[in-house]
């Protein structure tokens, strides 16, 4: 049975990783996983550590940080590319889970590149 439940979970967290930057309700995640509401919600927190919501938003997170220090993009463009339609709600899930806004993660990245060369990342990622 948890064997059958990490299958399950691990199909749902492929549906994340391959569409964390579009709206997914927990309804999608219940169809791919085959599982009920109650069930799911405690395997993914069992097998993740997280809540899928909390799960995607540190995916989306992660992505915007790859973006801002390896493109030129523009934070409300990075900002709709991850999949926050609303800048000021990726602004605060950025702060939140980096302790940076987006423009000070900028910043600081662009501090400590050197010839294309990212020094110290672990400050900042």
């Amino acid at each position: 049975k948890a064997v059958d439940s990490n299958c399950k979970i691990n199909t749902a967290v492929e549906y994340i990783i391959q569409k964390f930057h579009t709206d997914i309700k927990l309804i999608d995640l219940l169809d791919v996983s085959g599982m009920s509401g109650s069930r799911f919600a405690v395997a993914f927190k069992e097998q993740t550590g997280e809540t899928f919501k909390s799960y995607q938003n540190n995916m989306r997170i992660s992505y915007a940080c790859n973006l801002l220090s390896t493109t030129e993009m523009r934070i409300a463009e990075i900002a709709s590319r991850v999949g926050y339609g609303n800048r000021s709600n990726f602004n605060r899930q950025f702060r939140k889970l980096r302790n940076f806004s987006p423009r000070e993660y900028l910043e600081e990245t662009r501090k400590r590149l050197v010839c294309g060369v990212l020094l110290d990342p672990g400050i900042i990622g």
